[in-house]
């Protein structure tokens, strides 16, 4: 068992230990936990903790009314951008004063939103729309230095949160304010949602079948995303099936560009490291590639959502392949 940790002062701050009751009581209550589901937490200051227990359920409030997610179905939530109750003070008394009559309270809330970063982004990006030149003035310099200070992932505005199940996805607003989560570091800590930026379950990721659209992905710089969650560790299977053909126009007059299966064709070249048709795959947009061919069964290296791709003909990217390949998508702990 391993624990990765960065910033632990901060996190340590931000955790809140459940069941400290005035007087060391500890608060007992008749209601029954869900059984507990292994986890891992991603904090906006870059903090990871691995392994986690999530001990308290999701809930996620949609268009269509609130949802309770099984905890075996839960895969991943990637939280939009939230603020606590002391912040969204901080931020509408600043937003407040930047239109003040009197100077001194101008600047001082353009320090103030300078200050909180990230945190005053969403809402800097509306106010930028004014119609007060003045407060458009100063909100455009305030945005152009946390845009110097931060990466463009950082910055967020979407402010509903993406809740991935096995099978689906949910775009919502997860309930709780904060997260009952169990460590062997921490104990049993009460975590702010407002300082997550995703949650990952270590259980594998469930069964998935995709379509993979040579037309659309048989080119080398196209890679289709898929909806796997593959957890580091895991041992993945991969199965493929179908034909396609590399060279429906027949531009270029060769019958090794037809009916071509997930292995790929050694009759041509692709320029790459891989045979010309072949699925391939990776873990993460920036993971390496890996050959899948008709079946990959293997251990999940690193953790990320799986991508997929089918390899081209060498100086062919501009002759539009067809047919698909059918990749059924599974995984078992490791």
């Amino acid at each position: 068992m391993t624990f990765r940790i960065h910033h632990l002062a901060l996190l340590l701050l931000l955790a809140v230990p459940v069941g400290a009751q005035p007087g060391g009581e500890k608060k007992t209550t008749g209601s029954k936990d869900p059984p507990p589901h292994g986890v891992v937490l991603r904090f906006h200051n870059g903090s990871i903790v691995q392994p986690a227990v999530l001990l308290d359920s999701i809930e996620v409030e949609t268009k269509f009314g609130k949802l309770a997610i099984p905890f075996e179905e839960l895969r991943k939530v990637e939280f939009g951008f939230r603020l606590s109750e002391e912040e969204t003070t901080k931020l509408d008394k600043a937003v407040k004063d930047l239109a003040s009559e009197k100077f001194p309270e101008r600047e001082s809330a353009s320090k103030t939103l300078l200050a909180m970063g990230r945190s005053a982004y969403p809402t800097l990006v509306e106010l930028s729309k004014s119609t007060d030149l003045e407060t458009a003035k100063r909100v455009e310099a305030i945005l152009k230095d946390i845009r110097a200070r931060y990466p463009p992932e950082k910055l967020k505005t979407r402010k509903t949160d993406i809740v991935r199940t096995s099978d689906s996805v949910v775009a919502g607003k997860v309930t709780s304010v904060t997260l009952r989560v169990k460590s062997d570091l921490f104990g049993e800590v009460k975590v702010p949602v407002s300082q997550l930026s995703e949650l990952r379950s270590t259980m594998p990721g469930g069964e998935v079948t995709v379509a993979v659209d040579a037309a659309k992905y048989g080119m080398s710089t196209m890679w289709m995303e898929t909806e796997y969650e593959v957890t580091m560790g895991s041992r993945l299977d991969i199965s493929a099936t179908g034909e396609i053909n590399l060279d429906p126009m027949n531009r270029i007059g060769n019958g090794a560009t037809r009916n071509i299966k997930p292995d790929g064709t050694q009759q041509l070249t692709s320029g790459e490291a891989f045979r010309p048709g072949q699925l391939i795959g990776r873990i993460g947009a920036d993971g390496p590639a890996f050959v899948i061919g008709s079946r990959y069964n293997g251990v999940a290296p690193r953790e990320g959502k799986l991508y997929l791709r089918i390899v081209t003909i060498w100086h062919a990217n501009n002759i539009q392949s067809d047919g698909s390949f059918q990749v059924r998508i599974t995984s078992e702990p490791g």
